[in-house]
């Protein structure tokens, strides 16, 4: 046709005029047009995008009265969006984002000896309000780079498989020590002793039952997300920021038991989930 042979003659002459040393596919409802992408190395297997049936595009698919420089630069209008749109998962494993899990990992012991530290110096009589407030200002820091490393990763398209398991680690790990050296250590006030038994005995729970039953059915569950399971996170770090802050009303037993029914809610769904994955199993013989 002649559109088909526009396009030709199209490729022929960026063909001419280009060093193709790396390309870029881009699929309509047309075409496959290959691209040179020369911005180097760590674009991972190509960048793929979907092109707007507009009428530059119908002007690029015919060819008719458009010199090359023209459609080169509408190409590269193209290429512009596929770097928006490239992804690196299986390609950086050390993204951005991972370093800043990889960072928040690395606060979790400096917070500890902080707390540690204050507790003594709490039971000793004279206590050192600075360590305090570096405790306080390491775990807020820690807390943050969640929210950080997660819109970074959302956003810039930024998902490793490295940091879909270390960023869920890191969650766990700062709240488990945040809870139990808040719970040992000599500050102001502290959480009772089942608090963190409640959270922890939780996560056991939910983690050994979806293992079960990915092991019976043969096949990879994964627990999704729950507004109660976030929910309960973010009062268990209110109810840590609580202590750390002295707040005295309400008590710190408010912010704690609500954190423990949200935790203990949220443990209950996962695992109702779970019991209703390996039902449907049972009874379909299919993975669900």
């Amino acid at each position: 046709s002649p559109q088909g042979r526009g396009s030709k003659r199209a490729l022929m002459r960026l063909n001419q005029t280009e060093s193709l040393s790396q390309w870029c596919c881009f699929r309509s409802e047309r075409q496959l047009v290959r691209l040179p992408l020369p911005w180097g190395e760590g674009w991972g297997e190509g960048a793929f995008a979907e092109r707007s049936q507009s009428s530059r595009d119908e002007r690029s698919l015919n060819g008719m009265g458009m010199n090359t420089c023209s459609h080169r630069r509408d190409l590269r209008a193209d290429v512009r969006f596929a770097m928006r749109t490239r992804t690196t998962k299986g390609t950086n494993l050390v993204t951005t984002a991972t370093q800043i899990t990889l960072f928040r990992i690395f606060l979790i012991p400096v917070f500890v000896g902080l707390a540690i530290y204050y507790g003594q110096s709490v039971a000793a009589g004279a206590a050192d309000e600075r360590l305090r407030w570096w405790a306080i200002a390491v775990f807020a820091i820690a807390s943050i780079s969640d929210a950080v490393d997660g819109y970074i990763a959302r956003h810039f398209n930024q998902r490793s498989r490295l940091g879909e398991i270390l960023d869920p680690l890191a969650d766990k790990a700062l709240l488990f020590a945040g809870l139990i050296t808040l719970s040992f250590t000599q500050w102001r006030q502290q959480f009772p002793l089942w608090f963190p038994l409640v959270v922890i005995f939780r996560d056991l729970a939910v983690v050994s039952g979806w293992a079960l039953v990915g092991h019976i059915t043969g096949g990879k569950c994964e627990i999704r997300a729950h507004w109660t399971g976030k929910t309960a996170t973010f009062f268990l770090l209110v109810s840590i920021l609580w202590l750390m802050l002295d707040f005295r009303i309400p008590p710190l037993i408010w912010p704690t038991a609500i954190a423990a029914v949200l935790t203990s809610v949220s443990g209950i769904l996962y695992l109702a989930e779970a019991i209703q994955w390996m039902q449907r199993h049972q009874q379909t013989g299919v993975k669900p």
